[in-house]
């Protein structure tokens, strides 16, 4: 989000170290895996899985939705288990903002293409903090990140056409970066205040659960992962008046009663947020890796029926 934003990454970027990840190379399509996983950015770089993939010593494949004719049809494919025979357990993972705009109305038409799983290859991810960027490649990003950084910005400030929004905190040990008082979150987490309804919702629910259904008919596991939007998880600590009406229906709320107590992991990745410096990384919208690792954690509980 710095760049995207033209702030800082001395700013905003992460002080303080994390245990580096190792990172299995995703399955190919003709690989057999206990495990098919349909998700976006935050399943993009395979960190969670190869994680899982750890504790549960059980084999992942990944695809995306860029990578796949249409949801609808991935969904019934996966649930019926043509997509990747041999798979006990499906997991849909899909961003919160993104919830209701994936699966609250069936795709009417599907891209022609094979779908086909994330190429990714096997190394290592450093936990390190990242080094600054010397000679940012756009001149225009870098007049535009040190007008930023010479300005002392409080309150909410809307940047790059609302792309990213700062806010300030009500705490400054949450993040270990230098302006730790200030907070970053994607602007798409704003749409939810003008364009949900606890109908879109509901119908999002439905969908879903039927899928579940039919996967449950066949022997699978369906399991539904919604991941906080950031701006939910820290928003106790944005300070009043800085971060748009959240929906006044509780969508996690839904998901319990729809899929489960493990359904609703807001609660947890408060939690965890509350007590673990850079849960989600200070400059990006996604986890840290030790935010990936405590939903790998969560997710091994609720696949071995803890």
């Amino acid at each position: 989000m710095t760049r995207i934003g033209h702030l800082a990454e001395r700013d905003f970027g992460a002080n303080q170290a994390q245990p580096s990840q190792p990172r299995l190379a995703n399955l190919k399509q003709t690989d057999k895996a206990d495990i098919l996983v349909l998700g976006d950015s935050f399943s993009a770089e395979n960190i969670w899985q190869s994680m899982l993939t750890k504790r549960l010593g059980l084999t992942i494949k990944t695809y995306h939705y860029n990578h796949i004719s249409c949801i609808s049809d991935w969904l019934t494919k996966a649930a019926q288990g043509i997509a990747s025979p041999g798979s006990s357990i499906v997991i849909i993972e899909t961003v919160e903002r993104e919830f209701i705009s994936r699966f609250g109305s069936e795709s009417t038409a599907c891209i022609n293409r094979i779908s086909s799983p994330l190429t990714i290859d096997s190394d290592t991810i450093n936990g390190d903090r990242e080094k600054w960027a010397i000679f940012p490649i756009d001149p225009r990003h870098l007049i535009k990140t040190w007008q930023n950084h010479s300005r002392k910005q409080y309150g909410r400030v809307s940047l790059s056409r609302n792309r990213v929004v700062k806010a300030d905190l009500t705490r400054s040990d949450l993040f270990s970066n230098r302006l730790s008082e200030s907070f970053l979150y994607y602007g798409g987490d704003d749409q939810k205040a003008t364009t949900w309804s606890a109908a879109r919702a509901d119908r999002a629910i439905a969908s879903l659960k039927h899928y579940q259904y039919l996967a449950k008919k066949n022997g699978i596991e369906l399991i539904v992962l919604v991941i906080p939007d950031k701006s939910s998880v820290y928003s106790e600590w944005i300070a009043a008046g800085q971060m748009k009406q959240i929906p006044k229906y509780d969508l996690y709320e839904r998901l319990t009663v729809a899929f489960g107590i493990h359904s609703n992991i807001l609660a947890n990745f408060k939690q965890q947020a509350a007590n673990t410096l850079d849960f989600y990384s200070p400059n990006d919208t996604h986890l840290s890796l030790n935010g990936f690792r405590y939903l790998s954690e969560l997710l091994e509980a609720q696949i071995q029926g803890e």
